[in-house]
Formats: C-alpha cells, structure tokens, sequence
C-alpha cells in the first residue's frame, strides 16, 4: 500500500531491477467478490490506480501485471486493448475461476493478450477453495488454512493438464503462460504423465499436433514460490535438473508471510543457472 517503503524494503534492500505488481485484490474483485458488470468497473479502476496512481512511470524497476475480469471474458478483452499498450504493463493477470483454462471461454482474452505480445499471468486471489465460482480442488473444500495452503498446486495441474489437451497451444501459437505461487514441484510428474497419455491416446485429441511436453518447454514458466525444500537440498537441484530450470521464474511473493527473498533462495544452484532463474527467464517470457 505504500510505494515508499516498497522501494525501500524490497527492490533497494534486495538489488532488485524489475518488480512485477500483481493485485490480489483485483483479481478478487474479478472472479467472485462481485458480479460480471461491477467486476469489469473495479478491475479497470485497479488498472488506472497502479498505472497513475504509485509511481510505475517514475520507478523504471515496476511493471504491471494489468487484471482483468474473466467473469465476462469479452470485457477482459476490452481491458487489454484499453491499456494493454501501456509500456509499465508487461502480462494479464487472470484470475481463475472454476472454468479450466483450456476452455474456449476464455478465447477472446487470449486473442487480445496474444495481440498485444502479453503473456497470461496466473495467480492465486485468495478466494481459491473457498468461494462458489472460485477454482475448487479435488475431493471437497478444505477445513483450515495449511490444508487448503498445500493443496492450491491441485488446480495448477488441472489448469495445465487443460492447456495440454484443448489445442489452445496450436490455437495461439504465440501466447505463453506463467503460473505463479502454484509452485513447481509437481510439473515434472505431470508432464510424465500427460506425455504418456498423449502418446497412447493421441487419436482423441487430434488436435494436440506435438508432445504436450514440447509446448510447455517453450511456453509454459513456474514460480518459484512457495519454493519446496526438502531436508537435503541436493534433492531439490536434482528436481530442477530434470524439470529444466529454463521453466522457472524467480518470485519473492513479497509481503506475504512465507516470501522468499534472492539473496536466501535456490543457493545449490549453479552461478550461470541461478542467474537464469533470478533474471533471464522471466525476461523471455514478460513484454519488458
């Protein structure tokens, strides 16, 4: 809430040159804390609060994951054309509701989104497993914080599962994806099992041309928060090693309570892999 003390706390403290602000709020505000009319009013008052209200034009290391409301995806659309040209805007934050991503509701996002070079920026927005209309995981809504807190990577894997086998890759040939604080633990074995699939039922989605796997290496990035650590952390590099660390982007999920801060994260890395998680990644994949 104060651009100040950010500047200070985070980007000076921490030698961070490009901050990506993403509001939870909005994207509250854009699933199921109203309805489809008033979601498109605030989402765009959100949009015009970050862009001329805190500094982004003065502070060059601020870009903005701009929201829209995908309760109305043709108003989420319009967002896009109306400031999606902005150069402090740099991805389109959509914030999940129980419709998968796969779905061709979503579409006319896409377009406009792809149009303007912008990536599709995935965040949680609090309202997960709790509200109707949110994204659910499986089995039924859980009965405290910790529990409904470990199993938020749930509906990362049932949104990735649905990219993989809805043909919005070939559909979209330019458009990419970030999934951010879904963590990334569980991509690997999903991409093993989602290729596997492909490979035996491929005759059911014609329209999926090349190994899913193919189009999330090109396509798809992860968070690295909430960042998973087991006790010896040689398991965790060897995980990356296999997963590819050119899937991960850095996030602090600054000022959350469990934030991972650079200089404390991913030290078992390699100096030439570090720095490709902390910077280079999400320089490919963000409009900067």
């Amino acid at each position: 809430s104060d651009p100040d003390y950010m500047r200070r706390d985070l980007l000076d403290a921490h030698g961070i040159s490009v901050a990506v602000l993403t509001s939870l709020q909005a994207g509250q505000f854009g699933t199921v804390s109203s309805g489809p009319d008033e979601s498109a009013v605030i989402v765009s008052a959100f949009n015009d609060h970050f862009l001329d209200v805190w500094p982004l034009s003065d502070e060059k290391r601020l870009r903005l994951a701009m929201t829209v409301t995908t309760q109305d995806p043709r108003a989420g659309a319009a967002e896009i054309r109306r400031v999606g040209s902005r150069p402090e805007v740099c991805a389109v934050y959509m914030p999940l509701i129980n419709i998968l991503l796969g779905n061709r509701y979503y579409e006319p996002i896409y377009e406009a989104a792809a149009d303007h070079g912008l990536p599709i920026l995935l965040h949680v927005t609090g309202t997960d497993s709790v509200f109707q209309g949110a994204p659910n995981q499986a089995g039924g809504f859980p009965e405290n914080y910790p529990e409904r807190y470990v199993s938020l990577a749930q509906i990362g894997e049932a949104n990735l599962t649905s990219l993989c086998f809805s043909g919005v890759f070939e559909k979209f040939p330019s458009l990419k994806f970030m999934f951010i604080e879904y963590s990334f633990a569980w991509a690997l074995p999903l991409m093993w099992r989602i290729n596997r699939t492909w490979e035996s039922l491929r005759y059911d989605v014609p329209w999926v041309k090349r190994p899913p796997r193919e189009y999330v290496s090109e396509r798809v990035r992860f968070s690295t928060q909430p960042l998973d650590e087991p006790a010896d952390p040689a398991h965790l590099k060897a995980l990356i090693d296999m997963l590819g660390p050119e899937h991960l982007v850095f996030s602090t999920d600054y000022p959350h309570w469990d934030n991972d801060m650079p200089g404390q994260s991913l030290l078992m890395l390699d100096k030439d892999v570090r720095r490709r998680v902390l910077s280079e990644n999400a320089a490919g994949i963000l409009r900067l």
